[in-house]
Formats: C-alpha cells, structure tokens, sequence
C-alpha cells in the first residue's frame, strides 16, 4: 500500500478494533474489575487514568504500550469514549507511522523469492527511527505535565 495508504487502511482498523475490544470490556468489565480495584498501587493508577483520561490513554499510546491492556483497561476502568478514542487516534498515529516506515525502508521483500536481497531505504529508516523518539519524548511531555498538573491541584 506504499506509508500513505496503508497509514489510513492501519488507521481506521486499529482504532475500529481498540473501540471494539473498549467496548466489551466496558461492558463485560465492571464487576470483575470492581473486585480487583482493593489494592492501593492499581486504585490509584486507576484514578489517575479517570481524572486524566486523555492524557493517560495518550502517554500510553506514545509509549507503545500494548495496544489490548490500554483498550481493556479503559474499558473496564469505564473512561469515557471520547476523550479515549481521541487519544487512541492521535497517539497511534505516530507509532503506526514509525512501523509503516520501517516496513517501507525494507522495500520488496518479494526480491527475497529471487534471491535478491531488498534495498534498504536508508531515509525511511531514519525518518522512523526519529518518528520512535520524538513519539517518546512527548509521552515523557505528556506525562511531566500531567503529573505537574496534578500536583498543582
């Protein structure tokens, strides 16, 4: 699909399957993730992400975390939709640019058949290696200001 194309097509089924599997956790989550809200350390990570849906779910995205644990998580936590699929589709962006990149710095793997090896792209390759760290040096933004705002309230 060449980075373009396949950024849209990647696009519309990640963030389709992260409000799907949001979506069942949310409502098949609560009791089971009532029980478990008695320990300290994830009764306080759980508030944070309610009080700071946005923020949190997009840290996460940048950060790469797995895609299912943030979509059931929020799910289950019961974050609102919204704010969850902004954050989803924003923070997504960038790390589905940064694979897309490297796949594409790869070339035709289909040379492979021949016996050719592919052609690297050495500028692909750099733009998604750049892509990776400034996607994490927003996450640490996006975090330090949160928990700056945080403090202040």
């Amino acid at each position: 699909y060449g980075p373009w194309l396949g950024l849209g097509v990647v696009t519309i089924g990640q963030n389709s399957g992260a409000m799907l599997a949001y979506a069942l956790a949310r409502g098949i989550g609560g009791p089971s993730v009532a029980a478990a809200m008695t320990h300290p350390r994830i009764t306080g990570f759980a508030g944070r992400l309610r009080k700071h849906a946005f923020e949190s779910v997009l840290t996460l995205r940048l950060m790469f975390t797995p895609y299912d644990l943030v979509n059931v998580a929020a799910g289950a936590l019961r974050l609102p939709a919204l704010p969850f699929l902004g954050a989803t589709v924003l923070g997504s962006l960038t790390g589905s640019l940064t694979f897309l990149l490297f796949g594409a710095s790869i070339g035709r793997v289909e040379a492979l058949t021949d016996g050719v090896l592919p052609r690297i792209d050495l500028r692909l390759l750099l733009a998604s290696l750049a892509l990776l760290l400034v996607s994490l040096a927003i996450a640490q933004l996006v975090r330090r200001r949160a928990a700056a705002a945080e403090g202040a309230s």
